[in-house]
């Protein structure tokens, strides 16, 4: 909650509310989630003075620079702005826009641009197309890219017909828009952000040019096209590789990658398992795997895990199993877990090189022993042993005795 000084506090939620500073080149100071500090503090390494900040429903999304004419600068100063689903009358407790609507149909829902600062702030409103990224994570496009999904559906009714609302200081201006589908649009969820954005000049490295910043906030636009849905996804190019020890009797780890693609028409998240056995069993199972993000229609995530533990019986064989899991609040589709495999090889190299040298040198020992003759027990070694003569025994006489 954020409280109005002279007045009733405003409902509000911090996590798409902004207040940045306007003095020139100060740092911007933000209220909402850490991923929004982390924004700023990537930015200061990079040599900018000036942040952009920009998420939907408290998901960080892309920054751009501002396109075409920026908006009219405010007075210098702090201000805080937001942006959030609405009644025709107020703000009102949604976090994002949920609707349902068959091809043809139109939808009419609001949204307040929400301005809690001490002057009249001009603020860009407008609409883009989400995209998700190789981790998983949703960005909103920037405004200059061109809108190819639900975006060009969306009809904002500002109250002057143009894109820049100026908001009065401590209050707020109810925008109604319609969303009309159209007949030949595909069936499923759709997905993009409602924007609120304020330009200003921002400060890069020494010797280099200043840029234009677009600082903006959104909320989530959640569209589901009606018609028979299909949950689907599928595991793809499964990769995995054994890294060995050099302790001979010791255990290695297995290296897995692969990608988890939404191939159906729903938005799915999803719990995977990975395990890795031998050809005689022996199953080791990675362990605190985190669960899929919920991908988008056609979006995928690339995921990189290791097993650890893992004994090198030669031939092993990797298995990856994901189970769909839908939003909270959808119920689970009953659909079959993906799942992949793939074989490795893992030679024990150090086991096998102690193993050839204990051999070669037991044959080194046996050759050498059948080279050297056995030693006899005589005291002549070298020639052949004494026999006694065979026969009468003849004894000489002595020829100076008489008869």
């Amino acid at each position: 909650m954020l409280s109005r000084s002279g007045a009733n506090p405003m409902r509000i939620r911090p996590a798409f509310v902004i207040v940045r500073s306007l003095s020139g080149r100060s740092p911007i100071m933000y209220k909402g989630s850490n991923q929004v500090m982390a924004i700023r503090a990537a930015l200061r390494r990079s040599g900018l003075a000036l942040g952009v900040a920009a998420f939907v429903a408290a998901v960080p999304v892309a920054t751009a620079f501002a396109d075409g004419t920026p908006s009219p600068a405010p007075a210098p100063g702090k201000v805080t702005f937001g942006i959030g689903p609405a009644s025709a009358k107020d703000v009102d407790t949604r976090p994002d826009f949920t609707l349902l609507q068959g091809r043809g149909g139109t939808t009419t829902d609001h949204v307040a641009l929400v301005n809690l600062s001490t002057i009249p702030l001009p603020v860009d409103v407008y609409v883009v197309d989400a995209v998700t990224g190789a981790d998983g994570s949703v960005s909103l496009k920037a405004r200059a890219d061109k809108s190819t999904d639900v975006a060009r559906w969306v009809k904002l009714q500002t109250p002057n017909g143009k894109s820049t609302v100026v908001v009065p200081a401590r209050s707020k201006v109810i925008i109604p828009f319609t969303v009309t589908v159209p007949k030949d649009a595909p069936v499923g969820d759709h997905l993009a952000g409602i924007v609120a954005s304020i330009t200003a000049d921002g400060a890069a490295a020494a010797g280099s040019q200043d840029v234009k910043l677009e600082q903006r906030v959104g909320v989530r636009l959640n569209l589901r096209v009606a018609g028979a849905v299909t949950p689907s996804l599928a595991i793809e190019n499964l990769t995995a590789s054994y890294a060995g020890t050099l302790n001979p009797f010791g255990k290695g780890s297995v290296v897995v990658s692969y990608t988890v693609h939404n191939t159906g028409n729903v938005k799915l998240g999803g719990r995977q398992q990975v395990s890795v056995a031998g050809i005689i069993g022996g199953a080791t199972t990675a362990s605190e795997l985190r669960d899929i993000p919920l991908l988008m229609p056609g979006a995928s995530v690339d995921v990189t895990t290791v097993v650890p533990n893992v004994a090198p019986l030669v031939y092993l064989s990797t298995d990856v199993q994901v189970t769909a899991a839908a939003p909270g609040t959808d119920a689970n589709p009953e659909v079959a877990p993906a799942s992949a495999s793939v074989h490795l090889w893992a030679v024990p190299w150090t086991l096998l090189a102690l193993v050839i040298l204990i051999v070669l040198a037991a044959l080194v020992i046996v050759s050498r022993r059948r080279r050297t003759p056995p030693r006899s027990g005589g005291r002549h070694s070298g020639g052949p042993a004494w026999e006694p003569p065979s026969g009468p025994v003849l004894v000489p006489s002595d020829s100076g005795s008489s008869s």
